[in-house]
This record gives structure tokens, C-alpha cells and sequence, in this order.
């Protein structure tokens, strides 16, 4: 059985979220059609935070660690 995330500060077990931002491309041939595309940048914060309250509950490493199940 998977341990029940609950948010310290609300109280809430709505969930967490964390960020991801990531810069690309798409390239297009000169008739409109997608001829290649690529991330050239992945960045993410380092922390999750409470989806209700929006506040930090834990670092994302502690979450793979403790939370995480590759299904």
C-alpha cells in the first residue's frame, strides 16, 4: 500500500505539484509540414509544493525517494 501524501501546512491530500519548464523547436518545411523537432533545455524545481495551499511540502529528490512508484 502507497503512503498517503497530506500536506503539513493545510492539511490537504489533494495532491503536489512541480514544475517543469523546457524550451524547444519545430521545424517546418515550406508546405506547412513538421519536418523536425527537439528540447534544447529541461529545467525543474527542486521542490514540490501542495496543489490546494501552494506551499512547499517537500524536495523532489525526497519525493522519488520515499513516494515515487514507476508503474
Amino acid at each position: 500500500m502507497r503512503k498517503k501524501i497530506k500536506c503539513p501546512h493545510c492539511g490537504s491530500e489533494s495532491g503536489l505539484e512541480h514544475r517543469i519548464y523546457m524550451k524547444g523547436y519545430d521545424l517546418y518545411t515550406g508546405n506547412g509540414e513538421l519536418e523536425e523537432e527537439g528540447v534544447t533545455e529541461y529545467n525543474y524545481r527542486k521542490t514540490m509544493t501542495c496543489r490546494n495551499c501552494g506551499k512547499r511540502v517537500m524536495t523532489y529528490e525526497e519525493f522519488k525517494r520515499d513516494y515515487y512508484v514507476d508503474e
